[in-house]
């Protein structure tokens, strides 16, 4: 629980607040190894549910917790106490998770990519570097936060660890007015997924000279 928190977790938030009426939750199970997840989306941390979707695309599977009313940080629970059912199931059926958040930076468009997943890591942050979208030569500009890196992190609770991404307001802006930055952003991270899915190839045997 983060000090701004109102509720230690998503019980004690469900029984002060009505859902689809203060907050919509939209799962969407896929029965895909991979899940890319928006607990703060709506009007908590804006596009963040968008983006999300986006990534998701037709084969991933998604999961959203969008806050509706206008004092949308009342409904904001922090990633380590995030224990709404749906999530917590469909993250614990995933191979590796995705979560897409937002931070206050209005000036930059950067990411803060945290989690236990550092093989997924590296390949989103090369993938996205090549976009040219970004405004950063390192993973996390913001060394002091967003690590990500406790097991109890919803992000965490998957098979293989997950990935925690924070993406600056400048960046949110940039992909809600630009579609086709939007679709740049979002095939990066699946290029990303992918390559993580891929098998590894063959290794191939290559005798020593005078081993026969």
């Amino acid at each position: 629980m983060t000090p701004e928190d109102k509720y230690k977790n998503f019980q004690e938030l469900s029984k002060n607040h009505k859902r689809d009426v203060d907050y919509r939750i939209e799962a969407c199970d896929r029965a895909s190894p991979f899940s890319v997840l928006a607990i703060h989306g709506g009007k908590t941390e804006p596009m963040t549910s968008e983006i999300a979707k986006a990534i998701a695309g037709n084969d991933f599977n998604y999961y959203l917790f969008e806050a509706l009313q206008q004092q949308a940080w009342d409904l904001h629970v922090t990633s380590n106490n995030y224990d709404e059912p749906a999530a917590v199931d469909m993250a614990g059926k995933s191979r590796a998770c995705i979560s897409i958040h937002g931070f206050k930076e209005s000036h930059k468009r950067q990411v803060c990519i945290g989690g236990l997943n550092v093989k997924l890591k590296n390949l989103i942050f090369q993938n996205l570097l090549k976009t040219g979208l970004l405004e950063q030569t390192t993973e996390n500009p913001l060394t002091d936060k967003f690590h990500a890196e406790d097991k109890t992190n919803i992000v965490n609770r998957c098979m293989d660890g997950g990935v925690q991404i924070e993406i600056s307001r400048a960046l949110r802006d940039l992909l809600r007015n630009d579609p086709e930055k939007m679709k740049i952003f979002a095939a990066a991270i699946r290029k990303s997924i992918s390559d993580y899915a891929a098998p590894a190839p063959p290794r191939v045997f290559k005798p020593k000279l005078g081993s026969f």
